[in-house]
């Protein structure tokens, strides 16, 4: 059992990854992404595969269960820590019940976020990732099971930083039920405190169940700040349930993703900072056709926007029936808008000159609410990425320079490091659909600093969070 345990663990690392491409095709526009693409495949079992970004990895234990017992609580999970330290050695079990008949697929999948700002370079005109600088966070053996419906995990914190598991129980039958949870592991080295430290994160993840129609696409822009000043993290993983039901692309925070035939698939993914981020997991289920009757708002195109590009774009079904849209502020403010309806499954609107979270539903000429409510950012500036490059120069001295990609940025966006601005902009990328790259070089007086704090600043004025930025980190 171990040596067969040992073989599947090194086939998922080994197995290549069916590509999901670069380019972005929406609304008859080619956008060319970052080089943030989705790196490898597992093929589980026949109609099952995993994919992840290139700083994510994953360890999936799924299987096929000839029976499950009879239970009310489809995953029972024991000894899953919240927090562990350097060292430490923990044994997770997974349990699995259901109405007595076989599971199609249950397990767990093991994931880390390995952010790679540091382990980026730049190649003739490519962000390149070093894959050799990222260190596993877990290790985790697989264990013989004491019973047939069990997954055991033997689980070793190997470095500080963060992990996620996901638990995954589907019934047999393709229209069955689909279960899942989510949990994060918190590593500490040896030296730090007793405790779990505080969360110092704010993240907007997507939602818990995401229908989608066959041909139809979607896109998601997440949404995290540290409130420590550290970077943020945006990192996706895929399972497919039904073989090729769902196709699609990442780019740093933003996820597309387009429905290619009837099934299911998890999405599951991080958000938040380098040492605190919070994992989720999204159900996709795409179908045939339009089978609700009555207006219903499934989400948006764009559910982050900046304040020169207002328009919000809806998917839904029955939309024509609505004629307004309600929004709820942060600070309470309730607004309603015009809105207008293309078709009975899109729409658009605007909203307001302002930056903050809105809770929007859709309403009727009378002001009654047809729909759910869903979530969309209005930002003036976002950084979603910052990483130290070495850029070509004339010179046999090195040139330190950053790699900026965000939205907002505007055509002539501004450094700011350690409250200076500068204007040494090296070169910059073409605009994205939903990210611009910027390259800039660094201050030779701040190279002999080991810390500097990293802002940007748009032409309008508007600054972006502050980041700390470690330039000895190896």
């Amino acid at each position: 059992m171990g040596r067969a345990a040992a073989t599947y663990r090194t086939c998922l690392v080994k197995q290549s990854l069916l590509p999901l491409a670069l380019l972005l095709f929406f609304g008859g526009l080619l956008t060319a992404q970052a080089d943030v693409a989705v790196e490898r495949q597992a093929a589980l079992y026949p109609g099952y595969t995993l994919s992840s970004t290139t700083s994510m990895r994953t360890l999936a234990d799924l299987r096929l269960m000839t029976a499950l017992p009879k239970g009310d609580t489809p995953i029972v999970i024991d000894g899953l820590p919240e927090w562990m330290r350097v060292g430490e050695t923990r044994t997770v079990t997974f349990r699995f019940a259901g109405d007595g008949v076989s599971a199609r697929l249950a397990g767990a999948v093991a994931f880390e976020s390995h952010p790679v700002r540091d382990a980026i370079y730049y190649s003739a005109g490519r962000i390149m990732a070093d894959r050799s600088r990222l260190s596993a966070v877990l290790d985790i053996d697989v264990l013989p099971s004491p019973t047939p419906h069990e997954v055991v995990w033997r689980v070793t914190a190997r470095h500080a930083g963060m992990a996620g598991v996901l638990a995954v129980c589907a019934s047999r039958t393709p229209e069955g039920e689909v279960v899942s949870q989510v949990a994060a592991i918190r590593v500490l080295d040896t030296t730090a405190a007793g405790s779990l430290p505080p969360s110092s994160v704010k993240a907007e993840p997507p939602p818990a169940f995401l229908p989608l129609y066959v041909g139809e696409r979607m896109t998601w822009s997440g949404f995290a700040q540290s409130l420590a000043g550290r970077l943020p993290v945006f990192d996706f993983a895929v399972l497919s349930l039904d073989s090729g039901c769902i196709q699609g692309s990442f780019s740093n925070s933003t996820l597309v993703i387009q429905g290619n035939a009837v099934g299911r698939a998890l999405l599951v993914g991080a958000l938040g900072d380098e040492q605190a981020w919070k994992p989720f997991v999204t159900t996709v289920e795409v179908s045939a056709g339009p089978t609700a009757t009555e207006p219903r708002l499934r989400g948006f195109v764009n559910n982050f926007v900046t304040l020169k590009n207002q328009r919000v774009m809806v998917l839904g079904d029955h939309l024509e029936r609505a004629s307004q849209v309600s929004l709820l502020a942060e600070d309470g403010t309730f607004l309603s808008l015009p809105f207008r309806a293309w078709s009975g499954r899109l729409g658009l609107f605007e909203l307001p000159p302002r930056v903050g979270r809105y809770t929007v539903w859709l309403s009727d000429e009378q002001g009654q609410q047809l729909t759910d409510t869903h979530t969309v950012v209005c930002h003036n500036i976002q950084v979603t990425n910052v990483a130290r490059v070495h850029l070509p120069g004339r010179s046999s001295v090195p040139t330190v320079g950053l790699f900026v990609r965000g939205q907002g940025l505007g055509d002539t966006p501004t450094l700011i490091v350690n409250g200076i601005e500068t204007q040494a902009s090296v070169k910059k990328s073409l605009r994205g659909l939903f990210n611009q790259r910027v390259y800039f070089r660094l201050p030779a007086e701040v190279l002999r600093e080991r810390y500097v704090s990293v802002q940007v600043m748009n032409p309008d004025g508007y600054v972006s969070d502050t980041y700390l930025l470690d330039l000895r980190a190896d």
